[in-house]
């Protein structure tokens, strides 16, 4: 089964090519002449699409050329590039002398794999792709690295490419061992990071990974981390930035003045342990923990107009509550936004049933705002605490270390599993860019406590040794970070890799996702797909398939072992529970076992149907 999992999961992450958006002037293309117009033009096909353009030379119908694309009008401007067929070798010839490339058995086979998976090339990204081949080889890797970065139309770089080979040489869980054990050796933030990910005990204590992030923040008068400890409750409420800051000078022995680094910090924190000081930091203790893992169970998996929405309805409710006349308008537009966008559902997930009834006198209120309706609004104040309980983007990073650290949450259950499926997505590294982009001035966090980081800042010192492992774990974030997200017009996908021991797992995870987009531009939870392949210590290879209709959603696993059907239709009902109290219906379990255990290779996902929001 293995095998026939992993084929479907690559094969996947290069299908639905939206050729009508990517093309444009200057590729070269394989057109099939469907049909000879008047004028020199024709009907001709490209992969899926078929369109009327105008041609420089006189063709047969029937038969597929090599063309460029000239320019893009209402009639596309085709270029023949020879008046041979594309199936002739002397047609490739044609295109290789053209770049100046020798017409190899290599080169040559390079290029009819290229037109065999309807990719579409210019002059210099071939030129690019034979050279990078020329200097790094003919391996099957290099090229399927090289035919990847064809297939999702990136730039053809030698970066790019070393990090989608990276991505198929060595797996998650190798690179953060390598780290950990090799690579990091005297970077103790780096090397701590990589250990818990390669599922060990962190080095650091967690007091000691709180505490230096704190001094280091003050002293840039960052407040991320202390309002992300007000919000966990770790700190009381009537404790301001000012005395929390005054608190922590006088634990250290100086003022927070001046920037400090982490090994400053450090150093800062041996000297307070020296003096007995302690007691006047942050105390890690179990009910700091306990803080922490109530607050991460309190997160909404909405987005952050979202959650303005759902705060803008609830002051509406509010002013009912306090015998005022709310803007009914207002109060209407923003319930049917948080219905149809399914906030309401994921809000009753977490405030229980009360929220559902509430939800129903508020729309009968919205339709005769006259009435007598007597509305419970005694739920909007947890509605409130809800909102205000939700971590921002930016303390997100640091959060989930600490949540991480903690401990709270040991074994594989839901909370931990979620857990580290947001860990992985948001402390490797893979969304620093983004953040960077959006607020280049307070990113601290995301600077600080990413391997992603941690890693380009440990290549950047003068004199690292184990560059080359670095460097390997850096091309392989990078990798997976490329591949893992295609979009077209119509469609959305995410692949997912999670290292093996930190899920107790016995080989990496994959997550696939796909879905149409919605009328918003985003994946539609109500009608998509989902797809697990996982390496289960007593369980073994098993893929988990999840297809949702209209909410309904249908399982099938495949598994080769003996008696899981029993372990699998034992978990229906609980499974079915947990599906509706998120607005979702079990259909069907089906299990697979034996011969039938592979997927069928025409195998095809339209998925979605998990958040995976912080």
């Amino acid at each position: 089964m293995r095998a026939a999992v992993k084929a479907i999961i690559q094969s996947l992450q290069g299908s639905n090519k939206d050729f009508s958006r990517s093309l444009r002037a200057g590729q070269v293309v394989k057109g099939e002449i469907k049909e000879i117009l008047p004028g020199n033009k024709a009907v001709v096909k490209i992969n899926h699409q078929t369109m009327k353009a105008q041609l420089d030379t006189p063709l047969t119908k029937g038969e597929r050329y090599l063309m460029q694309v000239k320019h893009l009008d209402e009639q596309p401007l085709l270029k023949v590039l020879s008046v041979n067929p594309s199936s002739s070798n002397e047609s490739l010839i044609h295109v290789l002398q053209s770049i100046e490339k020798k017409p190899t058995k290599t080169n040559i086979s390079f290029l009819q794999q290229l037109l065999k998976r309807g990719s579409s090339f210019t002059n210099q990204s071939l030129y690019n792709a034979l050279t990078i081949m020329e200097k790094e080889g003919i391996s099957t890797k290099s090229k399927e690295a090289l035919l990847q970065m064809f297939d999702k139309q990136l730039p053809v770089k030698e970066s790019i490419f070393q990090a989608l080979r990276e991505r198929s040489s060595i797996s998650m869980s190798k690179m953060f061992n390598d780290v950990a054990e090799k690579g990091a050796v005297n970077r103790t933030k780096l090397q701590d990071t990589a250990n818990v990910f390669a599922g060990r005990k962190p080095a650091i204590p967690l007091s000691s990974a709180v505490n230096s992030q704190l001094i280091r923040e003050l002293s840039r008068s960052e407040r991320s981390s202390f309002l992300l400890l007000k919000q966990a409750q770790a700190i009381p409420s009537d404790v301001t930035f000012s005395k929390f800051t005054s608190r922590m000078e006088e634990a250290i022995g100086r003022k927070l003045t001046v920037p400090l680094t982490r090994s400053e910090t450090d150093q800062l924190l041996q000297e307070v342990k020296r003096n007995n000081r302690q007691s006047l930091l942050i105390q890690t203790d179990s009910k700091f923990k306990e803080h922490m893992a109530a607050l991460f169970k309190d997160q909404l998996a909405v987005s952050p107009k979202q959650l303005r929405t759902l705060s803008e309805w609830s002051n509406q409710l509010s002013t009912i509550s306090s015998n005022g006349r709310p803007n009914i308008s207002l109060l209407s537009h923003t319930h049917e936004i948080l219905k149809n966008e399914s906030v309401f559902t994921k809000v009753q997930a977490a405030l229980g049933e009360s929220f559902k009834t509430g939800i129903q006198k508020i729309e009968a209120y919205i339709k005769h705002p006259e009435g007598n309706h007597n509305l419970p609004l005694v739920f909007n104040d947890k509605v409130q605490s809800l909102v205000q309980r939700q971590v921002s983007a930016e303390a997100a990073p640091q959060f989930l270390d600490w949540t991480l650290r903690g401990n709270m949450l040991e074994g594989l259950n839901k909370d931990s599993i979620l857990l580290k499926m947001k860990a992985v997505m948001q402390l490797t590294g893979f969304q620093d860019e983004a953040g960077l982009l959006k607020d280049s001035e307070h990113q601290f966090n995301v600077r600080e406590n990413t391997v992603k980081s941690l890693l380009l800042h440990s290549l950047q010192e003068s004199g690292s040794k184990n560059n080359e492992i670095l460097k390997q774990a850096l091309h392989l974030l990078n990798g997976i970070q490329i591949a893992s997200q295609h979009e077209t017009a119509q469609t959305l996908q995410l692949t997912m890799q999670f290292p093996a021991e930190f899920f107790q797992l016995n080989e990496d995870a994959y997550v696939h996702l796909e879905s149409k987009k919605n009328n918003r531009g985003e994946i539609d939870p109500d009608t998509c797909r989902i797809m697990f392949y996982l390496n289960l210590q007593h369980m073994n290879e098993t893929a988990v398939d999840l297809m949702i209709i209209q909410r309904s959603v249908n399982v099938t696993v495949y598994n080769e072992n003996e008696g899981i059907d029993k372990i699998i239709k034992g978990q229906k009902n609980r499974l079915s529970k947990d599906l509706e109290q998120l607005n979702y219906q079990l259909a069907s379990v089906v299990i697979k076992q034996g011969k039938d255990t592979d997927v069928p290779s025409d195998y095809k996902l339209d998925q979605r149907g998990v958040d995976l929001k912080i």
